[in-house]
């Protein structure tokens, strides 16, 4: 069995994608620091968290190239995960796999994000994807795509909008070795005819969720204020040590930038007593997961493209049911899903 290693800039991303992995194969999340821990863990799928979307450039360039060669020296297929909003260090993290044939699209058909001529679209916005990689890339439509298969070199732009576009490139991905780059159904789809495993079932079951907030964009506003009017209690994270937990679901929120000193063990501790918790924000998760020390994420599944399931193991939260979400991701409705989805699953 080839294995597939994945490799994302942060953690909600990672378990986003890894969320959509884990319906093909046995799929982990790692920060890259633990890569060389989890050796014995018989994963066909592995995303890896480089924990660089804030960093400088350089060193995101450096954390990418590490696990690109550590994939290499074990035989792994590699893919690359980019952001859906294409932010982060592109030029960089891009650079280490240059010596590849790297086929880029940044398609999510459930959200209605499909890529034309170059671009990102979404609804009325749309994103110059040459301008954010600063490489030299070649843009093709499907058929050019297909058609040249055989011939292609260094960046390749690919127009998508449909699932069915995004397999038949995973098919030629997969055939000639290339290097899939996407927001996340692009490598899932790659990962399934590489390793072509059959995943482990596990049940995500939880009555009550404790999510923790650390975004504070506009999108991450209105999805906390249709929670609390559909009845979830809300506080502040200054609040925590002052409130009597009386059971059900929870959200504290907060300003990560500004809070940053508040979150501490007694936070991580608090989630305890909750059947899951879930993380709202890439640096959010990154420092939660940090603070308790996990090990690694087990994938489950996902709520929705890009909002993973997975399974906390090692450290403090052992065991414990996480889900993640990037502050972009989802409408108003989000966290109602996540919560209706989690409790759905105890049977």
């Amino acid at each position: 069995m080839v294995g597939f290693l994945v490799i994302s800039d942060d953690l909600t991303g990672a378990n986003g994608v890894a969320g959509m992995m884990a319906k093909h194969c046995r799929t982990i999340v790692v920060d890259y620091s633990k890569l060389s821990a989890i050796g014995g863990f018989n994963a066909g799928c592995i995303v890896v968290n480089t924990r660089s979307r804030m960093v400088n450039s350089s060193d995101a360039e450096a954390r990418v190239k590490a696990v690109v060669d550590y994939a290499s020296s074990r035989g792994l297929r590699i893919g690359k995960r980019i952001d859906s909003a294409l932010r982060g260090n592109l030029v960089g993290e891009l650079r280490p796999l240059l010596n590849r044939v790297l086929v880029v699209t940044d398609t999510i058909p459930e959200y209605g994000r499909y890529t034309e001529n170059g671009y990102t679209v979404m609804g009325g916005a749309k994103v110059n994807i040459l301008e954010r990689i600063n490489h030299r890339a070649r843009v093709m439509n499907l058929s050019e795509f297909i058609n040249n298969a055989r011939e292609l070199n260094g960046v390749v732009v690919v127009d998508s909008r449909s699932h069915d576009d995004l397999t038949l490139i995973a098919q030629v991905v997969n055939k000639y070795g290339y290097v899939p780059v996407d927001p996340g159904p692009l490598n899932a789809k790659v990962s399934e005819l590489t390793v072509g495993a059959s995943p482990v079932r596990h049940r995500a079951c939880a009555n009550s969720v404790l999510f923790i907030v650390g975004s504070t964009h506009e999108n991450t506003i209105r999805q906390v204020e249709r929670a609390r009017e559909a009845g979830i209690r809300v506080i502040n994270l200054n609040d925590v040590k002052n409130t009597q937990w009386g059971g059900g679901d929870l959200i504290i929120k907060f300003d990560l930038l500004r809070d940053i000193e508040m979150v501490n063990e007694y936070l991580v501790k608090l989630a305890l007593d909750f059947d899951a918790v879930m993380l709202s924000g890439g640096e959010t998760a990154n420092l939660i997961l940090s603070i308790a020390d996990a090990s690694y994420i087990e994938a489950v599944g996902d709520v929705a493209p890009l909002i993973g399931i997975g399974i906390v193991r090692g450290g403090l939260l052992d065991g414990k049911v996480i889900v993640t979400k990037g502050g972009l991701i989802g409408d108003d409705e989000v966290y109602l899903r996540i919560r209706n989805y989690l409790r759905g699953q105890c049977f």
